[in-house]
């Protein structure tokens, strides 16, 4: 009896310790490699040409790519009570900007796209635009001045690698329901003398596996498009 009780603990730890290998394989490590943003030109910081001290922060002032400064000359990145902040400087003609905020982190690994839509309001200034604390710098690509559309840069996933990401999750989570199957099926004969150790069930396991890791894939899917794109409006 001793020895059925400590089978059936290290068979529940066993468990245990291959859902959580689970998750974090399948939450953490593969969509870190496999789910990262992709720029689809090359950046490079603008140059900061003047720095303001606040009491409970700072300013920096930077010159955008020179093929936008006749829309937006300079913008200004602010840190506010622990709060991060983008605002632009526009040309007084400028009515109306429609524009995509890439910030970076101090590694140049990006954060996070923000597509901003900006009726200005105040002539010459553009709303402020609240960042993510980790941003070190952004890049402004246009997409629509005054009516005029530009051609933006993109930021996104990578679909062969999502559908990379999507097949190992799959997998793994077919294995892990497999795993679990085999060891309830161990247990059961252990503790209750059942002994239909055959392969009855398994296509309903793996049917039932294949439609979870699915759903599953695409619920992670979903909450790193959400993180990475934010839209203000």
């Amino acid at each position: 009896m001793i020895q059925s009780i400590m089978l059936f603990v290290l068979q529940a730890v066993f468990f245990l310790i291959s859902l959580v290998l689970y998750v974090f394989l399948t939450a953490c490590v593969l969509p870190r490699f496999l789910l990262a943003f992709q720029f689809s030109a090359t950046t490079i910081r603008d140059r900061g040409i003047k720095k303001y001290l606040f009491e409970n922060g700072r300013a920096i002032v930077y010159l955008p790519d020179p093929a936008i400064r006749s829309y937006i000359p300079q913008y200004i990145l602010s840190d506010n009570n622990g709060e991060r902040f983008l605002k632009c400087m526009l040309n007084p003609e400028v009515f109306s900007l429609h524009y995509y905020v890439f910030s970076f982190d101090a590694q140049d690994r990006p954060v996070q796209v923000l597509e901003v839509e900006d009726p200005i309001p105040t002539r010459g200034v553009s709303k402020a635009v609240p960042l993510p604390l980790n941003t070190s710098y952004v890049t402004i690509s246009l997409k629509n001045v005054n009516g005029k559309t530009f051609q933006s840069n993109k930021l996104g996933y990578s679909m062969i690698k999502m559908l990379v990401y999507l097949a190992i999750t799959v997998a793994l989570t077919i294995l892990e329901a497999l795993m679990i199957k085999q060891g309830l099926l161990y247990l059961a004969n252990l503790l209750f003398a059942y002994s239909d150790m055959a392969s009855s069930g398994y296509g309903t396991t793996l049917y039932t596996a294949t439609v979870t890791g699915v759903v599953y894939a695409l619920i992670v899917l979903s909450t790193h498009f959400i993180k990475g794109s934010r839209i203000n409006k």
